[in-house]
């Protein structure tokens, strides 16, 4: 299966797991890829896992133990033995957990995977290769498990606001934007609202409980706009969003924006102030940008 970049409450708590074996460290966070590269395939448990990688990383990673030119003058032969030896510290890895190692080891060449994707970061001293996830066995990423001391300051939003790109261009300072999505009461906010895995409500400054799961805006049509509307930062462990639950006390310190933040693609669009309607809530826009 095409690996899930959905940032549900599991996933955010990979965001900067890291593991160890044999002094090697494999670090997982999400990034774009770009330039010329290749594409190591294998098969793990009999499902594919394939994982992009730039031609001159890759080649830096293999040249202490073995120089080689540029992929398409390297011997045919030779190709699934550098996979092998390229997948080694994954390999490794996986075997020491218990789990099946990787078989099938192949290379070929191939464009960098398109927006956002998962990157496992292999280091062994000052060598470092990324490797970018294209296809991975389901639930494969469990088997990085977080720290017990990693946290992530992560947003909490009221809700969002929806309009065309072209009616953004007309928005002006004082104008008011419904607020969709948004619970009765206010200290029921979505989590990480870009790309929410649920609600949490706050029960003090350092404390919030875990909301029934509850429809949020699961699609946004082409051409729509949709700003989270951000009213608060809160830190959460990885432990807690690994195992998030309902109904669940975690550990939460937050703290309340002096203003309303109006974010989408991971930009700042907009200040605004709550604003109660006859029929409901809006963000009035006190800033653009």
């Amino acid at each position: 299966m095409a690996i899930e970049t959905i940032l549900d409450a599991f996933h955010l708590s990979r965001v900067g797991a890291c593991a160890e074996h044999e002094g090697r460290l494999i670090e997982a966070d999400l990034a774009c890829a770009d330039g010329q590269g290749l594409l190591l395939s294998t098969m793990c448990d009999g499902a594919a896992l394939t994982l992009w990688a730039a031609e001159a990383d890759w080649r830096a990673w293999l040249e202490p133990q073995l120089a080689v030119g540029e992929l398409a003058d390297i011997e045919v032969g030779l190709l699934p033995v550098l996979a092998a030896w390229t997948l080694t510290p994954l390999d490794g890895f996986l075997r020491a957990q218990g789990l099946p190692g990787l078989a099938e080891p192949a290379v070929a060449p191939a464009p960098a995977p398109g927006g956002e994707c998962w990157r496992l970061t292999l280091r062994d001293g000052p060598r470092r290769l990324a490797l970018y996830l294209r296809e991975a066995p389901r639930d494969w990423l469990a088997a990085l498990r977080p720290s017990r001391e990693q946290t992530h300051q992560l947003a909490l939003g009221l809700g969002w606001c929806l309009l065309s790109e072209q009616d953004w261009d007309t928005v002006a300072v004082g104008d008011a934007l419904p607020i969709h999505g948004m619970a009765d009461a206010l200290d029921s906010l979505w989590l990480h609202p870009e790309a929410s895995p649920g609600r949490v409500r706050l029960l003090d400054a350092e404390r919030a409980v875990v909301e029934a799961p509850s429809p949020g805006l699961d699609q946004t049509p082409p051409g729509t706009l949709r700003l989270a509307v951000e009213a608060a930062a809160i830190r959460v462990s990885a432990d807690a969003l690994a195992d998030w639950e309902t109904d669940r006390e975690i550990d939460a310190p937050a703290a309340a924006h002096p203003v309303l933040r109006l974010t989408a693609q991971g930009r700042l669009w907009a200040q605004g102030q709550l604003l109660r309607l006859d029929d409901g809530w809006a963000a009035r826009i006190l800033a653009r940008g």
